[in-house]
């Protein structure tokens, strides 16, 4: 007996049906947008600030952005960012090479965004992928811009990685994957 048959193309369907039904009546928050600049991240001042900037509340669910405020930040964030995995002790998203021209850093969803901000914006444990910028961030004059848009009524993990990838393929951001873990 094969393991792929049309049972199984029809389980699928099912799926992604009711899928589609749960997308069509996902409700968004307002978007919270702040700026970070990299002083502040280099100097590690920005992870006192989050909780007073981003305002969300606490293990919220969101989808979020991380972008860079200009050209020249976006250039000095290419330029600097660690590739040899031997010279480092954490762990960070892999690069998109394609998308050299984005703006956007990163894309990602969490079920707690503060935190998951703070992973990025700051440091994280040494095995979590994220930007870990704190670590790595250039001397420049610029800032990070984070938009959060949270999910007000609960939405299943499936459903919201559908809406994270449309985000991910329509911004092309510079480091991360498309896809769940």
């Amino acid at each position: 007996m094969p393991i792929l048959d049309d049972e199984l193309k029809s389980l699928a369907r099912r799926d992604m049906e009711e899928r589609l039904q749960e997308l069509g009546v996902v409700e968004f928050g307002d978007e919270v947008t702040a700026e970070f600049t990299l002083r502040e991240i280099r100097k590690a001042k920005a992870a006192h600030y989050i909780n007073d900037r981003l305002h969300v509340a606490p293990g919220s669910t969101a989808i979020y952005t991380i972008a860079a405020d200009k050209s020249e930040t976006i250039q000095g964030i290419i330029d600097a960012f660690p590739r040899d995995r031997a010279r480092r002790d954490y762990s960070l998203p892999r690069i998109n090479p394609y998308y050299q021209d984005s703006k956007t850093i990163y894309v990602g969803s969490s079920e707690g965004v503060q935190s998951r901000l703070r992973e990025h914006l700051w440091r994280a444990a040494h095995r979590t992928y994220a930007l870990h910028l704190n670590r790595w961030c250039p001397d420049l004059d610029g800032s990070m811009v984070v938009h959060i848009q949270p999910l007000i009524k609960p939405v299943s993990r499936q459903a919201r990685q559908d809406l994270e990838d449309a985000l991910w393929r329509k911004l092309k951001p510079l480091y991360g994957k498309s896809g769940g873990r």
